[in-house]
């Protein structure tokens, strides 16, 4: 699963908008993964976490990552 949240966001995201300064995740064990932290260190990408004392940003995160997610499963 990290791999392919890489390869998307490497094919579809920076190739296309470019580089974002950071990306909002919530605490899903995909997007706390080494490799993930690699890459981001990688582009120099910041990782913002979402917190429990910020319902709406909880539901932004969760609601983008459904949407990464449905895409996901989409390729092949």
């Amino acid at each position: 699963m990290n791999m392919m949240i890489i390869q998307f966001l490497e094919g579809n995201v920076l190739s296309r908008f470019g580089c974002p300064h950071k990306i909002v995740i919530d605490n899903d064990v995909a997007f706390k993964s080494n490799k993930m932290i690699e890459f981001c260190h990688k582009y120099k990408i910041t990782l913002g976490h979402s917190t429990t004392y910020y319902p709406q940003g909880n539901g932004l995160a969760e609601s983008s990552n459904k949407s990464l997610v449905n895409i996901i499963k989409k390729f092949p």
